[in-house]
C-alpha cells in the first residue's frame, strides 16, 4: 500500500502458508501502489510457527506483501499480480490552493508537467480488497482512514524528484485461531514489523471475535528521469521505466492516477524468469513476475 500520486513506494510477501496486508507505494519507478496475499503452500491450513520464511507462519522476517519487484518475496518463486483499482493524487503547483476533490477513475487530460507540485488530495485506498479474505475466509476488512503528503518536481531536462509519504488505517475482524491457530493479542504482534512500517494491535469485541486496528505507512520518495507518451507518464527509476501514469494537468491542478495491485505469492512454484510462472500456473493473474 506506493500509494497518491507517481509510483511511490505502495507494500513485502513471505514463504509461508501467507496471510497479508502491507500496503506499498514503490519508489522504484513503476506506477503502482502494491497491496498483496500470499498463495497458500504444502503446509496445513492454519499451522504457524516462529514467523521465519521457512515456516508456515504465512509471514517472513522481510514482510508479507511482495513488492512490484517482488521485493521481500524469497529470490526465485513466482508472483502473480491483479489490477484492483487506481490511487488518485490531486496536486497543485508550487503549494497553489486547488480543488482537492478527487476521482479514481482514470480521466488523462495531459498538459504541461514541468515545475514543482504538492499533494493536496487523495482518493481510491477506499476500493482495497481484504488483504486476509483467502487465508482467513469470513474475515472483514473495512477502510478507516489515509494520509498521503508529497511534493514532485519535474524538471525541463526531463529530471524528477518525489518525496512523500503514505500512512493507512484500517480494521480486520476474523477469528485468528481457526484460521492461523494463534491468540488475538498474539496475531497482532505476529503481523507488526517496525522495519516495514506495519503496526497492528489486535484485541477480543464483544462479539468474541478478533478486530485489529493496522496501521500501514510508507516512504513515497524517489528520483530519475521521466518521460511523458501517448499513454500517459513513464517514470524511469535506476534504470528501470515503470507503467504509463494517467495524468491531467488542468492550470495549476495536477492529477495522476497510480494502479492499485493485488499480488500472490506462490512460494512452491520455482522460476528464473516470468513466462516460467506463465508456463505453470497460465492466465490465474493479469501479470506475473519472478521474484528477484
Amino acid at each position: 500500500m506506493s500509494a497518491c500520486g507517481v509510483d511511490h513506494e505502495p507494500l513485502a510477501g513471505d514463504a509461508g502458508t501467507g496471510t497479508s496486508g502491507e500496503v506499498e507505494a514503490t519508489s522504484s519507478g513503476a506506477a503502482s501502489t502494491t497491496i498483496g496475499t500470499e498463495a497458500t503452500s504444502d503446509e496445513p491450513a492454519g499451522e504457524t510457527t516462529t514467523g521465519q520464511a521457512d515456516e508456515s507462519t504465512g509471514m517472513d522476517e522481510d514482510g508479507f506483501i511482495p513488492r512490484p519487484d517482488g521485493g521481500g518475496a524469497p529470490a526465485g518463486i513466482c508472483i502473480g499480480i491483479d489490477d484492483v483499482g487506481h490511487l488518485a493524487t490531486v496536486h497543485g503547483a508550487t503549494q497553489t490552493p486547488v480543488d482537492p476533490s478527487c476521482s479514481p477513475r482514470p480521466a488523462p487530460c495531459g498538459g504541461d508537467i514541468v515545475g514543482s507540485w504538492t499533494i493536496q488530495g487523495h482518493c481510491g485506498l477506499e476500493s482495497l480488497p481484504n488483504l486476509f479474505e483467502s487465508e482467513c475466509p469470513g474475515s472483514t476488512m473495512a477502510y478507516l482512514s489515509s494520509d498521503v503528503q508529497g511534493t514532485s518536481t519535474f524538471g525541463a531536462d526531463l529530471t524528477f524528484t518525489m518525496d512523500g509519504n503514505l500512512s493507512l488505517d484500517v480494521e480486520i475482524v476474523l477469528d485468528t485461531m481457526a484460521c492461523f491457530g494463534v491468540e488475538c493479542e498474539a496475531f497482532g504482534e505476529l503481523i507488526s514489523d517496525e522495519a516495514e512500517n506495519v503496526e497492528a494491535v489486535c484485541g477480543e469485541s464483544p462479539e468474541s471475535v478478533c478486530a485489529c486496528l493496522m496501521t500501514i505507512t510508507s516512504d513515497r520518495s524517489s528520483a530519475g528521469t521521466y518521460d511523458v507518451t501517448a499513454d500517459g507518464l513513464v517514470l524511469t527509476v535506476d534504470g528501470v521505466p515503470g507503467d504509463p501514469i494517467p495524468t491531467c494537468v488542468d492550470a495549476d491542478r495536477l492529477t495522476l492516477w497510480d494502479s492499485l495491485q493485488e499480488s500472490q505469492a506462490y512460494p512452491t512454484v520455482p522460476c528464473d524468469d516470468a513466462a516460467d510462472c506463465e508456463a505453470a500456473l497460465g492466465d490465474a493473474h493479469e501479470t506475473w513476475l519472478c521474484a528477484q
